[in-house]
């Protein structure tokens, strides 16, 4: 790889620096070493990216899931050293605010490599199926794609079809690129997650 991943204790906290540059085709090795020096910590955990020369949106989308999944289970994680060429390609790809200030559950990405079923979701492709991602239990909203029967949310009795649902997509996605700085892949993404959750809620709360 040319990228390298240690991790060193200072101050009562596990520091991992990524230092060299972490291309597409490092991420999948990366990924395993960043876990494991997460899972070896004891304590709170630093990502420090200021040796990092660059990095893609892939390797972006697995550092962005290891804050949702670590931050879920409690665990204190931050990210440092966000400048530079990294800082600009995080902003180019419109996760820089997802990085520093990651949403509870946050979105997945479009290459599939860090939600699968979510980024397929957004595409409209999947048959009814649950990210793997989501507490067990959770009713979901499964669009299917345009032309199958229209289906009902579990937490809730409207109906929903495959093009109803695509379009629903479509006006989320162009509002928050409207008030944001997010790129349109991170906003489709995001405006998926936002739907479903709000699909959850029982329409006498609503």
């Amino acid at each position: 790889m040319s990228v390298t991943t240690r991790a060193t204790r200072r101050a009562g906290a596990t520091v991992i620096t990524v230092e060299g540059e972490l291309a597409n085709a490092d991420v999948v090795a990366w990924r395993q070493a960043l876990n494991e020096h997460v899972e070896a910590a004891p304590g709170p955990v630093v990502v420090d990216l200021s040796a990092l020369s660059g990095w893609g949106t892939q390797a972006q989308a697995v550092l962005l899931q290891l804050l949702r999944h670590e931050r879920a289970a409690g665990r204190v994680v931050s990210v440092t050293g966000l400048n530079g060429a990294v800082a600009r390609q995080a902003h180019e790809s419109g996760m820089t605010n997802l990085l520093i200030r990651p949403p509870g559950r946050g979105p997945g990405w479009l290459t599939g490599l860090a939600f699968p079923a979510l980024a397929n979701r957004a595409r409209g492709t999947v048959p009814a199926a649950r990210d793997h991602d989501e507490e067990p239990g959770t009713p979901a909203l499964q669009p299917r794609a345009t032309g199958e029967p229209p289906m009902t949310s579990t937490a809730s009795s409207h109906r929903v079809t495959g093009t109803q649902y695509q379009r629903r997509v479509d006006l989320a996605t162009q509002a928050l690129v409207d008030h944001s700085e997010l790129s349109e892949a991170v906003a489709r993404v995001l405006a998926v997650h936002v739907l479903d959750a709000v699909d959850r809620i029982p329409e006498r709360v609503r």
